[in-house]
């Protein structure tokens, strides 16, 4: 029994272990597309983001038609495997390191003016920020055992929680947005309807964020809670919109 236990442990770890090197390597391809996409933009081969000026039609330098080329042979790839990553995890700590590699890739494909990697990446990340109930999860609301009033399934039914994933997924979208403001073009219609759906969130008497829910042992906290993390989405709405 013990020699079981400790090759399921093993395993265990062999497994975190292969998880964890393909992460980093994933998230090193990323790195190096965004590094040297910044390289071409600090020798004049690419526009910065902040310039007003039209952009050149294509990429000519050196290390532009390579960070093209990169984009353009992974970025299907790379979208796929973040999206499931972020999708899967639940601890802060490979989210936030997931998020930055989609910041990283997404202000990559803006520089470039890849559109099609950008908004593929834009929409991806549209979708972790609101976590809207779907259809069936609000029929199960109002099957619960646990609904007891006929009068409160619809507030419970239409209650919206932004979770911690979500949140960050946010922050992550509105610093795409300022850096790419210039260069977005069209792909702001992904980021004006989150931001819509933002704003009906945070004014919505029903919505609250995860960290609120699980801490409701006192009142005065769960409300200090609440507004701290809608203030700070509410400001930075209004920033970016």
């Amino acid at each position: 029994m013990d020699s079981d236990a400790s090759n399921a442990a093993v395993l265990v770890a062999s497994e975190a272990h292969a998880i964890t090197l393909a992460i980093e390597g994933l998230l090193g391809v990323v790195y190096t597309v965004a590094t040297l996409t910044d390289e071409a933009v600090e020798v004049g081969e690419l526009d910065s983001p902040r310039c007003d000026t039209d952009p050149s039609a294509e990429c000519t330098g050196k290390t532009a038609t390579l960070c093209m080329s990169m984009v353009n042979s992974t970025w299907l790839t790379i979208l796929d495997a973040l999206s499931l990553i972020l999708m899967r995890s639940q601890g802060e700590a490979i989210i936030l390191e997931i998020l930055k590699g989609y910041q990283a890739f997404t202000q990559a494909c803006g520089v470039l003016r890849a559109v099609e990697p950008l908004n593929s990446f834009l929409a991806s990340l549209c979708k972790f920020t609101i976590n809207i109930p779907s259809e069936g999860e609000k029929k199960s609301v109002l099957l619960s055992p646990g609904s007891k009033r006929s009068d409160s399934l619809p507030d419970q039914r239409d209650n919206v929680v932004l979770t911690p994933k979500n949140v960050q997924a946010l922050r992550t979208l509105f610093n795409v947005a300022h850096r790419l403001h210039n260069v977005l073009g069209p792909s702001w219609v992904l980021v004006l309807e989150t931001l819509a759906s933002l704003d009906r969130t945070i004014h919505s008497p029903h919505a609250s964020t995860q960290e609120v829910s699980a801490s409701a042992s006192r009142l005065a906290r769960e409300t200090s809670g609440h507004y701290t993390d809608f203030h700070i989405l509410s400001s930075l709405n209004s920033q970016v919109g």
